[in-house]
């Protein structure tokens, strides 16, 4: 529609933004088109909006040209590049969303449908606050405005084309309505979530893109990422269903479903079944009844489920009856066990934890004859443990399962390498290494009978065996591993491959732990470099090589090159406003290890009390330890408290203001920071204190 022009105005004395149509759309009805614009603007007053200050137009030549000045948005970036470039995780995300839903409902309330919503009219500022812009192409609903000759003409595209609803494509002005926005907003917060368009974008034929919006889905948000399965999910794409009459019917129903979601409510996107609406009240309510309902429902549901998909590939009657059998086994054993947990047995009211250990405590005796029934249900209590956070417990259960589903099914069946997979995964996440490298030797084998050695599927078990080795302290087998594994990984997918600069950076941390230095840093800084020039800025794989490059340049004790890699000073405005304990100054000089967590994340609930030991270890050498976390809706200051109160360390916590994400970072596992005089020299997201390479602490506090 025009260009975009910073400017000052003299009086109130202010930047603005002034947006300046095109000649080509200085016609007369283009000038109506405008005037009437600037009367839908006028009514437009919210803070997610961006504010118009003045409307007119200015002369040139014969032409008149129109002009909008509004709103200048200091740091304005586009929603999808500023969620992607703080890595905001999906509960920010979808809050900021909701933001938007709030602005593009109070235009719909006054009658104005958007019509042009895409990223690049959704902007947020430096703080995180959106303004949603351009309603140039918006047009009214509402009766007193429709008599006025400013329809689009039949046929003519309005709208950016990538974001448009099925029915815009009919370029048909009286077949817009709100919904269409509800559609393009669900383009919207897929690609919010996801960074993908749900539709591929290959084609620029206008009729083609046209045909794949009106006949075809796009594609499941759950395949793209599997976190955003269920519920996130079901809200997507009931705002990208192709009948609008399915569709949310507004900006505030979408909205609102976000705002359930983000509250642990049902959501209207999900079909309101008995089994989702007990999910929903166990997750809100920890009473016996709820858990217990719920538990029922979830464990003889999976063990169903799974006796259901079985029978549909054999081949006898009979077999199928004996299946039938065992899963009435397996539900009468949780309606047992439900039905006898009465409190006098307890002492008192029994909670979700006494729930899931008799079931632990029994399950093995009851269906000892029933194996695969068993298998599922140690796999869903391990499940159930890891959401209340007991992940010693959640590791014991899918050990046990993964134990028995190799010796009644095989190590090499399908489900023994699944279990096996999470088994290998909760256990070296709780420490227990020696069973993690167990899990992971048989893995290895069994991927290798099946695929062959160089497979990638056999490849990802050898670089898993690799790891666990090395935490196991096989330092020399481990090493063997690796650099068999290079020389594989670089034959079949190319020495510029993600995994293959994985493994040699891996390679270079192992030998850094066994003290061969030179060796060490030579690997690493060229891994980096090929990383650098091969991969996207913020690639996982290329943040472990930088992250191994600093380590290996601090044990060398060149301290400059290590903090010219990372080329960033701790400023004093970091965003960090409330000290739950102690005086941290981040910008003092001295070294200082920095670690953001959350306290939501069982890995921060296992790394931060274990920092303790290090901060003992080395503060009479300089060494400073300093926790740092946010503040958000499910993270209140006496929960923060509470935890941090046996620690002595120091604690400072953001709020959930923005700032504090231009120079640290919280994804789940704790993102921790070695800092020198106020510069940053190392940093890395882990999952353990115990991966902070020893030797480079060492070496800084040697050096003062």
């Amino acid at each position: 529609m025009g260009t975009v022009y910073e400017a000052f105005q003299e009086e109130p004395r202010r930047a603005v933004a002034i947006k300046v149509m095109r000649a080509e759309v200085t016609s007369a009805e283009s000038l109506r088109r405008f005037r009437f614009e600037a009367q839908l603007l006028a009514r437009l007053q919210h803070p997610g909006i961006a504010q118009v200050y003045e409307a007119g137009t200015w002369t040139e030549g014969t032409h008149e040209i129109p002009f909008i000045a509004m709103e200048y948005i200091v740091g304005a970036k586009p929603v999808t590049e500023y969620v992607r470039e703080k890595h905001l995780g999906l509960r920010d995300r979808l809050m900021i969303f909701e933001q938007i839903c709030d602005a593009v409902h109070h235009g719909h309330q006054k009658g104005i449908v958007h019509r042009d919503l895409k990223p690049g009219n959704i902007l947020c500022d430096a703080t995180g606050r959106v303004r949603v812009i351009d309603f140039g192409v918006a047009r009214a609903t509402d009766s007193d405005l429709a008599h006025i000759a400013q329809q689009t003409m039949a046929g003519e595209l309005v709208g950016s084309l990538p974001y448009m609803s099925p029915e815009q494509f009919e370029a048909d002005p009286h077949n817009i309505d709100t919904r269409s926005d509800v559609y393009s907003l669900g383009v919207v917060l897929y690609e919010m979530l996801s960074g993908r368009h749900p539709h591929e974008l290959a084609t620029s034929q206008i009729h083609e893109l046209a045909r794949r919006v009106r006949e075809t889905n796009p594609r499941k948000l759950g395949e793209v990422d599997q976190s955003l399965k269920g519920e996130v999910e079901a809200i997507v794409h009931k705002a990208l269903d192709r009948d609008r009459d399915l569709r949310y019917q507004s900006a505030f129903g979408i909205g609102e479903d976000i705002r359930r979601y983000l509250e642990g409510e049902a959501v209207a996107a999900r079909p309101q079944t008995l089994r989702y609406q007990f999910e929903i009240f166990a997750r809100r309510n920890r009473g016996l009844l709820a858990a217990s309902v719920a538990m029922l429902l979830v464990l003889a549901g999976s063990v169903i489920i799974t006796t259901t998909l079985y029978l549909r590939s054999q081949a006898t009657k009979e077999r199928a009856e004996q299946q039938a059998a065992r899963a009435q086994a397996a539900v009468e054993f949780m309606e047992n066990m439900i039905t006898s947990a009465v409190p006098s047995e307890y002492g008192a009211e029994p909670t979700v934890r006494d729930l899931l250990d008799q079931a632990s405590d029994t399950i093995g005796e009851t269906l000892r004859d029933n194996p695969e029934a068993q298998i599922q249900l140690r796999r869903t209590l391990a499940r159930a443990y890891f959401s209340l956070l007991e992940v010693r417990q959640s590791a014991d259960e899918v050990l046990t399962a993964f134990k028995l589903s190799s010796s009644s099914m095989g190590p090499d069946h399908s489900l023994s390498i699944d279990i096996g997979s999470e088994a290998l995964w909760m256990c070296s996440a709780v420490g227990m290494s020696e069973d993690a490298l167990e899990i992971a030797i048989q893995i290895e084998a069994s991927q290798r009978n099946l695929r062959g050695p160089t497979d990638p599927v056999t490849l990802d078990a050898r670089a898993a065996l690799a790891e666990a080795r090395e935490s196991a302290g096989q330092w020399q087998e481990a090493e063997r591993e690796l650099r068999a594994l290079t020389t594989d990984l670089e034959a079949t997918l190319g020495p510029a491959h993600a995994s293959s600069l994985e493994i040699r950076a891996s390679l270079a941390q192992l030998l850094l732990k066994m003290k061969r230095d030179t060796e060490s840093l030579e690997i690493a800084r060229a891994a980096y470099e090929d990383a650098r020039a091969a991969l996207p800025e913020n690639d996982r794989v290329l943040r472990w090589a930088k992250s191994v490059l600093g380590a290996a340049l601090i044990v060398a004790l060149q301290f400059d090159e290590a903090e010219a890699l990372y080329g960033r000073q701790i400023p004093a405005a970091s965003g960090f406003e409330l000290v739950i304990q102690g005086d941290p100054n981040i910008q003092q000089d001295g070294l200082q290890l920095l670690v953001f967590w959350e306290t939501w994340c069982p890995y921060s609930q296992r790394a931060v009390p274990a920092l303790e030991p290090i901060f003992r270890d080395y503060r009479s050498s300089g060494l400073e330890v300093i926790g740092l976390t946010r503040m958000t809706r499910n993270s209140t200051e006496e929960k923060v408290r509470a935890f941090v109160a046996e620690n002595e360390i120091s604690f400072a916590v953001a709020k959930d203001d923005g700032r504090a994400w231009n120079w640290f970072e919280a994804q789940g596992t704790p993102w921790m920071a070695i800092v020198r005089n106020g510069r940053v020299v190392w940093e890395y997201s882990v999952s353990s204190p115990e991966e902070i390479p020893s030797r480079m602490i060492a070496a800084l506090v040697r050096s003062g």
